[in-house]
């Protein structure tokens, strides 16, 4: 890359940056609330054009010998840049009611779990369903989410994608070696086949998507049920009913973002199981097998490598220990209070199920209560 044309594209990432500052100092009407996250924005926005001067700055800057290194951390803010003027930026410049109600259920919400950090920045207008980003602490929901409440505990499951960026070194570390024994044991299980070859590559291959995509879900999935108990786990139902996802893929020497749907209900209800709900999961686990009854997806003949049970319950227990480390208080500890959103949030599937004709009038009362409370 000639060392002129690289100048100038640091250059012009500097008066992006400066560019965002400017954009963000400019923002009328923000509320009170969100001055913090502001400010904080601010902060980090002035530290990487600080940064991107000292690069500019530097004497050898644009030398050959040294632009390999120098491209790299041009790379590294721009990543940065982008993802603060696409995800923070943005929300912060076009924020509107639906952000700020989601923001402060959030706050809610936080309060009520004992949260131990900052509440996520909500967007109310993802087109993605529910996600989050943990470096920016951005969680985003639905259009629509406001007027609805089964599909809220999908919404704890992305603030778990927060909680777990703060843990996850300390996390994998206790949890790795768990799973590499479960891997080697199988790899000398498999090693007189004459398969052998195909199935030490997929075993490799299950300890990667695990370490660095599978557990951080399973995680989140825990985390949820921990938090707002069955109701996550009939929204995970609900879920998988309207997508037209498979239930067991990724299977045996497959790598997706996301873990099968049939292990991550395992999971779930694994984790209502060690705290003891025993009645609410078998509820679940029957309306499950009812509905994968009639699907015509099946697992092929090595899936049960992929998840198996033991490793589970491992994890269940473990991220159960965790929720306890930090002082999160438990669904089944929460008041059965109108606002308590863990508790509403169950006591919606529970009148979902006891009277469906009626629910949507009951949902529309309480969300309308919810926003006068949060006005």
């Amino acid at each position: 890359m000639p060392a002129e044309f690289f100048s100038g594209q640091v250059r012009l990432l500097l008066k992006r940056c400066r560019t965002m500052i400017e954009r963000l100092n400019s923002i009328q009407n923000l509320p009170a609330e969100l001055h913090p996250y502001a400010k904080e924005l601010d902060t980090k926005l002035n530290q990487i054009a600080s940064a991107i001067e000292k690069l500019i700055n530097d004497p050898d800057f644009g030398a050959t010998p040294l632009l390999v290194n120098q491209f790299d951390i041009y790379k590294r803010f721009s990543e940065l840049v982008n993802t603060f003027e696409w995800h923070p930026l943005a929300l912060l410049d076009h924020y509107n009611e639906r952000d700020l109600y989601f923001y402060r259920l959030a706050k809610l919400f936080c309060g009520q779990i004992q949260y131990p950090y900052q509440p996520p920045l909500m967007n109310a207008h993802s087109n993605e369903y529910f996600s989050s980003l943990p470096p920016t602490n951005i969680v985003s929901v639905p259009l629509c989410e406001d007027k609805h409440l089964l599909a809220l505990p999908d919404f704890v499951h992305e603030l778990g994608h927060i909680v777990y960026a703060h843990l996850w070194r300390k996390f994998i570390a206790e949890f790795k070696p768990y799973l590499q024994q479960y891997i080697a044991d199988q790899k000398v299980r498999v090693a007189n086949q004459a398969s052998s070859t195909v199935y030490q590559d997929k075993f490799d291959l299950l300890e990667q998507v695990w370490t660095q995509r599978y557990v951080v879900e399973f995680f989140c999935d825990i985390f949820a049920t921990y938090l707002v108990g069955p109701a996550y786990g009939w929204s995970h139902l609900r879920l998988v009913i309207s997508s037209q996802s498979e239930l067991y893929h990724p299977s045996f020497g497959e790598a997706q973002t996301h873990p099968a749907d049939e292990a991550r209900m395992r999971i779930i209800l694994a984790t209502l199981e060690e705290m003891g709900d025993d009645t609410a999961a078998q509820a679940i686990k029957d309306k499950w097998k009812e509905f994968t009854s009639i699907v015509i997806d099946k697992p092929d003949g090595e899936y049960h490598f992929c998840y198996p049970d033991d490793i589970l319950q491992r994890l269940a227990r473990q991220v159960i220990k965790e929720c306890r480390d930090i002082d999160l208080i438990p669904y089944f500890d929460q008041p059965k209070e109108e606002h308590n959103l863990p508790s509403l949030m169950i006591e919606a599937w529970e009148q979902f199920h006891s009277d469906p004709a009626n629910y949507p009038a009951w949902e529309t009362a309480k969300t309308d209560a919810l926003k006068s409370l949060l006005s």
